[in-house]
């Protein structure tokens, strides 16, 4: 399998480090002290935006903030930075190994992050997790795909959605079949499966570092070391 993989997907949160240093309901709720404390979005605001993005098909939460902030004319991306800066990222552990690893399959792999997040909360998880910035993450041949990165249209395609994968992949110009995804949600294993993209399923019983191994016991068979 390694030697017919030619790009390695990741997903950030729950697959880079576990959910359970930053929950969902922590980023829920990041997001509902953004649109009632700075936008004073009301109750039946809420639902009547809610009914809209559910009525269109629109899957995922940074629909539904986009929907917010089209409703409220605010700028997305600064939601996004104020949605961030209301999240404790304190708890994820620091895992050079990781980021070890990463630049190893780098040089033998296209290497990507594929969040489902905004740009400002994957920037923050980067900092903590390799002390890096975005654009040195970058520099290290490993691409960085946030939600913003989905836009088409006028709405966001996240993994889940019917063609959230094959927009990214015309995105980042890669084919389906010479791909790997590793993610900790069965359902978006399952899209990527639909369009002949290989996936991982990460969990308790098959965590990254065992996920790994076979692609850098491959970089180790064409001379190049690992950890």
């Amino acid at each position: 399998m390694p030697e017919k993989i030619k790009n390695l997907i990741f997903d950030c949160d729950g697959v880079l480090y576990p959910i359970s240093t930053l929950t969902t309901k922590e980023i829920i709720d990041a997001m509902k002290k953004v649109y009632r404390e700075d936008l004073g979005v009301s109750g039946n605001e809420q639902n009547e935006i809610s009914q809209a993005t559910v009525a269109d098909n629109h899957r995922g939460l940074f629909n539904y903030i986009l929907e917010i902030c089209r409703y409220k004319n605010f700028s997305f991306d600064r939601f996004c930075k104020k949605m961030a800066d209301n999240i404790d990222y304190g708890r994820i552990i620091p895992n050079p190994l990781l980021w070890r690893n990463l630049q190893n399959l780098a040089s033998n792999y296209n290497v990507a992050v594929l969040s489902n997040n905004s740009r400002p909360h994957v920037a923050k998880v980067m900092k903590q997790l390799f002390g890096k910035s975005l654009s040195e993450i970058e520099q290290g041949n490993i691409k960085i795909f946030d939600i913003s990165s989905s836009l088409h249209n006028g709405h966001f395609h996240p993994k889940q959605s019917d063609d959230g994968l094959i927009i990214f992949c015309k995105r980042a110009n890669i084919i389906p079949c010479e791909s790997m995804l590793f993610d900790d949600a069965p359902l978006n294993i399952e899209s990527a499966q639909k369009i002949g993209m290989h996936g991982t399923l990460i969990s308790d019983k098959n965590p990254l570092s065992k996920a790994l191994k076979p692609f850098l016991k491959n970089i180790a068979i064409r001379g190049k070391n690992y950890e």
